[in-house]
């Protein structure tokens, strides 16, 4: 990790030392020069350092490098196509387009913008799956990933609260991460206790993600008995490797996330004793283990985690790391659902994806 981490700050540096070429020969200097090649060297190395302060600065000279990068491409593939323009004033512009990096730039703003509005933007996401080992309908309400007091509004989720309840759900589920290390303690207090204002037939279950109990940091705002605390003080049930029979159909069976692997459970001894003729509904937050979960016939699985990728194009590289991004998918016979999150995690804006909170209505056949 230690190596990896290293190869990208030593190519994020020099690429600032590249990008800061291309913007100083505008002004017709020498940049081969000794002095400004220190100069690009000092440049870069401060670049670099900002933008590990600052990591919406990263995101933006990262997009600006590789747009640059891709702009490079374009003048090599056009140079001999547009060769005999050559004076003219098409040429001219498009030269003067490519010199001040009036694409790239635009290009970043115009994404930048849109991914704050559409982290913003919490969308109502719909799926409906029939079984017949059902003896009516249910509607769940599966909302994860909020990741609250970080980067959206904390309005945005109290106004969300109630369109849930105008839904009129028999069933919630928190799929983890609803804080994080970002969280202050008052925050953590107020999340659960919004997310406890919501109505339901049967309750409201939380499943840990692997933010929740803040373990990537060395100085935790509050602990994990604070957390269990207060997410069972607003009548909110904690699932941890066992489960819960809701109503005469369904077993909700709730995960320990995968970053606590030694505590989860082989499925002889995690339906211990259930009855699994009912429908079979599994809330894990991460859907990087599938396969354990189909062990036991698993009718239902919903998973957040993701993010839906949020920054393009990781959306893309989680697809090829294991296959389960977002939306739904079916592994042998069980049907999963991956959400992409009320919000994202580290930055304000979200340019793969939609921030959402997932609605599955279960039909008896």
């Amino acid at each position: 990790m230690l190596l990896l981490l290293a190869a990208v700050i030593i190519a994020f540096g020099f690429g600032a030392y590249w990008l800061s070429g291309r913007y100083v020969r505008l002004f017709k200097i020498d940049i081969k020069q000794t002095k400004f090649r220190i100069i690009r060297a000092a440049i870069a190395v401060l670049l670099t350092a900002l933008c590990g302060i600052f990591r919406i600065g990263l995101l933006i000279v990262l997009h600006l490098l590789v747009l640059w990068g891709l702009c490079e491409l374009v003048r090599v593939i056009l140079r001999p196509i547009l060769k005999h323009r050559k004076g003219t004033k098409p040429y001219s512009f498009l030269r003067t387009v490519y010199r001040f990096g009036i694409v790239p730039i635009l290009a970043v703003a115009v994404l930048f913008t849109y991914g704050y509005f559409n982290i913003n933007t919490v969308h109502q996401t719909r799926y409906e799956i029939a079984s017949d080992e059902l003896s009516r309908d249910y509607r769940v309400v599966f909302l994860s990933d909020t990741h609250y007091g970080t980067i959206q509004s904390p309005e945005l989720l109290k106004e969300k609260v109630d369109e849930i309840n105008s839904l009129k759900p028999d069933l919630v589920i928190l799929g983890g991460d609803i804080v994080e290390e970002g969280t202050d303690k008052a925050e953590m207090q107020e999340v659960f206790e919004r997310l406890g204002n919501i109505e339901s037939v049967y309750g409201t279950y939380f499943v840990y993600g692997n933010h929740d109990r803040q373990r990537y940091t060395s100085d935790p705002e509050y602990t994990e008995e604070e957390l269990a605390q207060t997410v069972n003080q607003n009548g909110i049930t904690i699932l941890k490797e066992n489960y819960v029979e809701i109503g005469n159909d369904i077993l909700l069976v709730g995960r320990e996330d995968l970053s606590a692997k030694d505590e989860r459970l082989e499925a002889d001894a995690l339906l211990n004793g259930a009855d699994t003729d009912r429908f079979i509904l599994v809330a894990d937050h991460q859907p990087n283990n599938v396969k354990s979960n189909t062990s036991y016939a698993a009718d239902l699985q919903l998973s957040g985690h993701t993010h839906g990728g949020q920054m393009l194009p990781l959306g893309w590289m989680t697809f090829m790391y294991n296959g389960y991004v977002y939306g739904q998918y079916q592994e042998a016979d069980t049907d999963v659902i991956v959400s992409s999150g009320f919000a994202g995690w580290g930055f304000p804006i979200r340019t793969q994806g939609i921030s959402e909170y997932v609605v599955v209505d279960l039909l008896a056949e």
